[in-house]
């Protein structure tokens, strides 16, 4: 392989991992946006069980619409457990089962954040390799 191949071959190295950063970071976004809607679940968990039966609440549809509705359980949750397969949990089992979500989610976390770091590395490393490359390049 001639040198002008071989700093080909790096530069689509570099533009490689530059790709990935940016899907992981899409993806530790994705991740921080799910931590943040398992708090305000966990927090809306606690705010019902200081409701009484019958008590008028809002309830949220999606982008910032929400309906009235009167609450006939304050006891019992409907949660995903995955598969489109939903349980009725009591509040407290509900928030368990969110607090272990929540676990999973930032063990992904920092998982996602050691590989984007891992790649920076790499870039840093192939940045000096490729520039002497092309000053070499030059130079001929």
């Amino acid at each position: 392989m001639n040198q002008q191949q071989e700093m080909q071959k790096k530069v689509q190295e570099y533009q490689q991992i530059q790709k990935e950063q940016q899907e992981l970071q899409e993806y530790k976004q994705e991740l921080e946006d799910n931590l943040e809607e398992l708090e305000t679940t966990k927090d809306a968990i606690d705010e019902l069980k200081k409701k009484e039966k019958g008590e008028e609440v809002m309830v949220p549809l999606g982008s910032g619409a929400y309906i009235k509705s009167e609450l006939e359980e304050t006891d019992e949750i409907i949660v995903n457990i995955g598969a489109e397969a939903y349980s009725t949990k009591e509040p407290e089992e509900a928030k368990d089962l969110l607090s272990r979500r929540k676990d999973k989610i930032e063990e992904a976390m920092e998982e996602v954040g050691e590989t984007i770091e891992e790649n920076q590395e790499q870039m840093k490393k192939l940045v000096p390799e490729i520039q002497k490359m092309r000053q070499e390049a030059q130079g001929q």
